[in-house]
């Protein structure tokens, strides 16, 4: 009696187990994708964030957020490229990024140029410089009933023109204007260079 009691739990157990639903953990998995390498580091875009990818030899990366990616844009020519100012390491990252806008009467190719100076031993961005570009060719008729037309060719920018000079300083120049920066090491960042008297 008692081996038949023991048989039913036994079989009652197991067609329990085997009726129980088993539950699937899903784990949200982000795209990567990567565009330029130098030492360990990666610039890649992960999710809708374009990063500075830190390789510690361990399960998790570090990163460090260079931009929000707008409308998937994939960034184009992008670089990282190490130097050194005032004797610390830092990284330039720069990339171009390319888009058109389109009308009727219009057509605009714009580019925008991205730099972006990191210190990886803070994990921190401390100098950027976005510079925009854009050849507009438009449409414009000479007369009321606009039956005649001519196509004109303009060009507009904004921002600074980014120059990384060899002792780790920066140049910053538009039409009107020149700017120097160097690093300031007790403050971790760029400050505008300033001409001893």
């Amino acid at each position: 009696m008692k081996n038949f009691l023991l048989l039913a739990l036994l079989s009652l157990s197991f067609t329990i187990f085997a009726q129980k639903k088993k539950s699937v953990s899903k784990v949200k998995t982000e795209t990567t994708k990567s565009f330029a390498k130098a030492d360990n580091l990666s610039a890649e875009i992960i999710g809708s964030n374009f990063v500075l990818s830190i390789d510690n030899k361990t399960a998790l990366k570090d990163t460090i957020l260079l931009s929000k990616t707008l409308d998937k844009k994939l960034p184009i020519d992008c670089k990282i490229q190490a130097f050194s100012a005032k004797g610390t390491p830092l990284y330039l990252v720069s990339w171009s990024e390319k888009s058109k806008i389109e009308s009727k009467l219009s057509k605009e190719d714009v580019t925008v140029i991205n730099s972006v100076i990191v210190n990886l031993a803070t994990k921190s961005k401390i100098h950027s410089n976005k510079q925009l570009s854009s050849e507009i060719t438009l449409i414009q008729y000479l007369d009321v009933k606009q039956t005649v037309s001519e196509t004109v060719q303009k060009r507009h920018s904004e921002g600074f023109a980014f120059t990384l000079l060899p002792d780790g300083d920066v140049i910053k120049k538009s039409k009107t204007k020149e700017v120097r920066y160097t690093y300031s090491k007790a403050d971790n960042f760029y400050e505008e260079f300033k001409k001893k008297k």
